[in-house]
Order: structure tokens, then C-alpha cells, then sequence
């Protein structure tokens, strides 16, 4: 089947088929769009030397963090040279190199006995790792030996080469077992940050053999060397290495860190702006209420809340906290009066504005007219009465 990324429609998760090569599997391996399997599954090489165990809900995930498409393993018949008094007694290639696993998957593999040489314990056997950054094996933590069925298994959270290593010469010959790295307890922390915030990856580096040595330990971000340290470790000596990482781009970073795997998540922030402040009336009377508007924009891509603040003459008035999703607007309203006369300055979050209060006029007194007029109309009756009464006397 092809691959590709499934969306839940009508509340169904469409799946995609992960493509399989130099890997049979019973059942078909598939996974949503974000890359989590939806069955348990057990892979297969074509000669059955190693098989896969990968659990319902585990994220198969590429080197960018995608979903995987496709699987791959084959047989290395020319590895890399071992590291010293050590031989390689298998070695595959599992592909696409970086793809990353959370939780580990299980990788079981069968070797051969007669490759042991005499004397050598088939319990000190390792699973080891091929670090294209360093160039070297990394031995891997949590190899465990089943002598009576022949098999080395251990967690795998990430595809590259991987070997059995066997000593070359019995321990009770060795006065001095060469220095032997092993990295453990791989912590990246946060695991989700915002852009541009620090992630702080580490692990802990141990020597398991008997001689000093110095060790290179390379930091890949989506399967590119992202950085390296150098440290020198005595025999059975262990020790932290720290990485500081920073990424302006959000999406789902991997991690591999010495054999170790993991991811992070850089999400996108909150980017809240104010525009389009209005005033209305721009001139009332005391008392009377101005309407203040302005338009709330979260510009980022993250849903986030925002504390809008009204100030008149630079002195709080009013407040409210809008929360938004991400590239969405609202229009925040604030209503205020004021009882004494002036010019006010507005302010909301850098926009700037006035209105004026003003004294209403005096109420007109219409009783003081009305009441001359209607005494100097009385007058006028009192004289012409007065006439009248004269002229008939």
C-alpha cells in the first residue's frame, strides 16, 4: 500500500499502509495521519533473523516527524571494522535511516553460535549501533541474552545499521578491557516549547570498560548533526552531556542522541495586535456616555488570551481579557461618562485618542417672560376698565 497522513472524517481515522521492503509482517502495517500504528504487529526479515515487535499506538515517525510510508531491512555482509578485541557476529540495515519510534520498539535478533570464539560467555554479547556522525559502534543499553534460544533483544527507538558484538578473545584473558561507550537515559526537556524558546537535551555517557578513552557524542535534529561534544572518561567512569537547542519553525523536531531517540514540539505563540481604535461621540455632555471600540487581533497561530487596558488620562478606566484563537478578531467595547468638563485623553494598548465633556447651558427660565407679559397684559385690562368706568360715570 502507499503511504500518506489520514484525517478523522465523520469521526473515522482514515489510515494509510506503511510499504514494506525486505520486512513480512502477518498483518498489514497501518497508521493514522499523524503516524500512530493501529494494530500490534510483528515484522520479519526475509531470513527470519530478526524480527520487530511494535505495540498498538506507537508513533512511527520519520526524520522530519511525519508519519512513515515505507520500512526497509537487508543484511550487511561488509559492516564497519568493530571496535578493538571485538567482532561482529550479524549486522542489518534498517531503513528509512532516523525513522523514530516512541515507545521503542523490540528488536529481537538470532545470531550464531559457532561465530562465538572459545571461552567467550554468549551473555556478554551487545547489540550495537552505527553512528554515521562519529563514525563509530555505540553500544546499546538494555541488551539482554537468551543463550538457549540464540537471540540478543533489545529496545530499538530509531532505524540505522545495527550488529551483534561479541569479544575476540575469552575475559579471562584480558588484563584490560578496552574503554567501551554506552549512553543511557536520554532527557530532552520540555517537550513542548513556543518558537524560539530553548530545549535542553541530555543523556548520561558511561564507560564500561577498563581503559580511558575520549568519546564523541553527536546531536541530530531531524537526522542532521545539530552539534557535538567531546568528553574523556576513565575506566567505569560516567558522565552528563548537555545540549541547548533553539528552533524558529514550529512542528515535531526528532532527537537522536547517541543511539537515543526521542522528540520535541516547537509550537507556534500568541501574537496579539490592536487596531482600529473609535471614539464616539467625540463631544458630550457631563455625565453622558462615550463609547470606546477598538479590534483585538491574535495574529499568531495559537489560540492565547490578551488583558486589553483603557487609560484615560494615563490613568486605568477600564480593562478586559479577550481570548482567541489563533488568526482570529474581536471587537472590544468600553463605555465610559464623565461629570466634570474637559478634554480627555484615551489611550488603548498604543492607540491614542481624546473626546470632549462639556457644560451644558442654563435651562431657559420661560416663567420670568411669561410672567411680564401676562402682568403687563393685566395692566392694560386694569387701565381700560378703569377708561370705561369713567367715560359712564
Amino acid at each position: 500500500g502507499g503511504g500518506g497522513g489520514g484525517e478523522e472524517e465523520g469521526g473515522v481515522v482514515s489510515t494509510a499502509t506503511v510499504n514494506l521492503v525486505g520486512l513480512t509482517s502477518e498483518t498489514s502495517l497501518k497508521v493514522s495521519g499523524d503516524g500512530v500504528l493501529q494494530e500490534t504487529s510483528q515484522l520479519k526479515t526475509l531470513d527470519e533473523k530478526v524480527s520487530l515487535a511494535i505495540a498498538q499506538g506507537t508513533k512511527l515517525l520519520n526524520a522530519q516527524g511525519k508519519a512513515l510510508d515505507s520500512l526497509s531491512a537487508s543484511e550487511v555482509t561488509t559492516p564497519p571494522e568493530p571496535p578493538p578485541q571485538s567482532a561482529i557476529v550479524s549486522a542489518y540495515d534498517f531503513g528509512p535511516e532516523g525513522a523514530i519510534f516512541a515507545p521503542p520498539l523490540t528488536f529481537a535478533n538470532t545470531y550464531d553460535e559457532s561465530l562465538i570464539p572459545d571461552g567467550v560467555a554468549e551473555d556478554s554479547l551487545v547489540m550495537a549501533m552505527w553512528d554515521e556522525a562519529t563514525d563509530k559502534w555505540v553500544m546499546l543499553a538494555g541488551s539482554t541474552v537468551d543463550p538457549e534460544n540464540n537471540t540478543i533483544t533489545v529496545p530499538v527507538n530509531h532505524f540505522t545499521v545495527f550488529a551483534v558484538l561479541t569479544d575476540t578473545e575469552p575475559a579471562t584473558l584480558m588484563v584490560e578491557r578496552p574503554a567501551a561507550f554506552v549512553t543511557r537515559t536520554l532527557s530532552i526537556t520540555p517537550a513542548e516549547v513556543g518558537v524560539g524558546e530553548r530545549v535542553t537535551i541530555s543523556a548520561l555517557i558511561t564507560n564500561t570498560g577498563g581503559l580511558g578513552d575520549r568519546y564523541k557524542v553527536a546531536l541530530r535534529i531531524n537526522n542532521v548533526v545539530e552539534d557535538t561534544q567531546e568528553i574523556t572518561l576513565a575506566g567505569g567512569a560516567s558522565e552528563e552531556v548537555i545540549f541547548t537547542i533553539a528552533k524558529d519553525v514550529t512542528g515535531t523536531y526528532s532527537v537522536i542522541l547517541d543511539g537515543l531517540s526521542g522528540t520535541f514540539v516547537v509550537k507556534g505563540t500568541a501574537d496579539f495586535g490592536v487596531s482600529e481604535l473609535a471614539i464616539t461621540p467625540a463631544e458630550v455632555a457631563t455625565g453622558e456616555g462615550v463609547t470606546i471600540k477598538a479590534l483585538v487581533t491574535n495574529r499568531g497561530d495559537v489560540a492565547g488570551s490578551y488583558k486589553v487596558t483603557l487609560r484615560i488620562d494615563n490613568e486605568v478606566a477600564a480593562s478586559a481579557v479577550v481570548t482567541l484563537p489563533g488568526g482570529a478578531s474581536e471587537e472590544v467595547i468600553f463605555t465610559i461618562a464623565k461629570d466634570v468638563a474637559g478634554s480627555y485623553a484615551v489611550a488603548v494598548d498604543g492607540l491614542a485618542g481624546t473626546f470632549v465633556v462639556r457644560t451644558p447651558p442654563e435651562p431657559v427660565k420661560w416663567w420670568l417672560p411669561g410672567g411680564i407679559i401676562a402682568a403687563a397684559i393685566a395692566l392694560v385690562v386694569l387701565i381700560w376698565l378703569a377708561v370705561i368706568r369713567r367715560q359712564r360715570a
